[in-house]
């Protein structure tokens, strides 16, 4: 997918900005405008990746929650959004039922989202540590 290669292009901007760009902008405002744009772009590139990982291991625990088979699926975006919809139906489902076997269901797929929660949490948290790192200064 063109997506999980977009970070890897904006890494490889934000080096050729640094190395080509740079050195030519004479102007002090400029040149840290320059150096914010460059860390952002760092900053978004590096931790791109993490996150493409973060929706695979997402979908993976709904499709659990769900019992459905692991999908295959060339597109995890588009399959994360048929999960989303999914379990967003069943949970409708399970309130107009109220059973006991509902509430144990409902159970089930609470633990799954907020086990969801806590993978994109962690994705989040490991893609920060490298924010901010670059040697340049912010505005």
């Amino acid at each position: 997918m063109f997506y999980e290669t977009l970070g890897d292009l904006l890494c490889a901007a934000a080096q050729t900005l640094q190395r080509e760009v740079r050195p030519e902008v004479r102007d002090d405002r400029a040149r840290t405008q320059l150096d914010a744009a460059i860390a952002l772009a760092t900053d978004v590139g590096t931790m791109w990746a993490g996150l493409f990982e973060g929706v695979g291991l997402e979908n993976r625990i709904y499709e659990e929650a769900l019992g459905l088979p692991l999908s295959q699926s060339g597109d995890p975006l588009a399959h994360h959004q048929e999960l989303v919809g999914v379990i967003n139906k069943r949970i409708t489902d399970l309130h107009a039922e109220d059973s006991q076997l509902s509430r144990g269901e409902m159970v089930v797929i609470r633990r799954a989202v907020s086990e969801a929660a806590e993978v994109r949490q962690s994705i989040l948290d490991r893609a920060a540590v490298g924010v901010g790192q670059m040697p340049t200064r912010r505005m």
